[in-house]
């Protein structure tokens, strides 16, 4: 379980700090949020300037639980081995010159 909203607002303090940088916010997380308000988290997740990639640990949120602008991953226990690693490494070169690495579905 977690709560996003801490986290969060300080990754969108960084990026707008850099705005010469292209941003990525990896979010790693069951999504079993602790938050007042998780639907308005997630809103605010999806409004990150930069790209974002929700890396879902063994839940499966609804298809209307996340935007259509967050990448996402699901990755669940049966999964094979370096599932996350390589969801990490996809949005880690994403914006990297001559990088040919597609988002994960």
């Amino acid at each position: 379980m977690s709560e996003l909203t801490p986290s969060l607002r300080r990754a969108v303090e960084i990026a707008e700090a850099h705005p010469e940088h292209a941003a990525t916010l990896v979010v790693l997380s069951d999504f079993w949020l602790l938050d007042p308000d998780p639907p308005a988290v997630l809103a605010e997740l999806a409004t990150f300037p930069g790209d974002v990639h929700a890396v879902v640990l063994g839940n499966r949120l609804g298809a209307r639980e996340l935007d259509e602008r967050i990448t996402v991953t699901y990755i669940d226990r049966g999964d094979s081995p370096g599932a996350v690693a390589r969801a990490l490494f996809t949005s880690l070169v994403a914006h990297r010159p001559g990088s040919h690495v597609q988002a994960p579905p």
